[in-house]
């Protein structure tokens, strides 16, 4: 399975397993890099006016295969991989942060942060 495939299967667990919908609110937690785990859409690269969004909690205004799309404080969407989003319409502890080690496009291993849920969906996808 190549990392894009692997990321709208880990993408789809996440929204399945959490119940998430257009509406509910999320946290952006933190940037993130182009093709980081898989999620290569264009839309979603990192933007510099996504640098304002972390930290703050947003509505979800679509749910792409790719993508969740969320709406900015001017009312744009904006496109982030499901694992730097935090969903806040459940009891969260917003400091929890799960550090793992992977390998990155060219074998380095390189280490990522992401949501407890996001690290839960990882790791089914990976089948461990």
């Amino acid at each position: 399975m190549d990392k894009q495939e692997l990321y709208k299967k880990m993408q789809a667990l996440w929204v399945e397993e959490n119940g998430v919908k257009v509406g509910d609110k999320v946290k952006v937690l933190r940037q993130f890099g182009e093709y980081e785990l898989g999620s290569n859409v264009l839309r979603s690269k990192w933007k510099p006016e996504k640098a304002d969004m972390i930290g703050h909690v947003f509505p979800i205004s679509q749910i792409y295969d790719t993508s969740i799309s969320i709406n900015s404080p001017k009312d744009n969407r904006r496109e982030f991989p499901f694992f730097v989003l935090e969903i806040v319409d459940q009891p969260r502890d917003p400091e929890v942060i799960c550090k793992f080690f992977a390998k990155d496009e060219e074998g380095k291993l390189v280490e990522y942060e992401m949501s407890p849920d996001s690290a839960r969906n990882y790791h089914k996808a990976m089948g461990e």
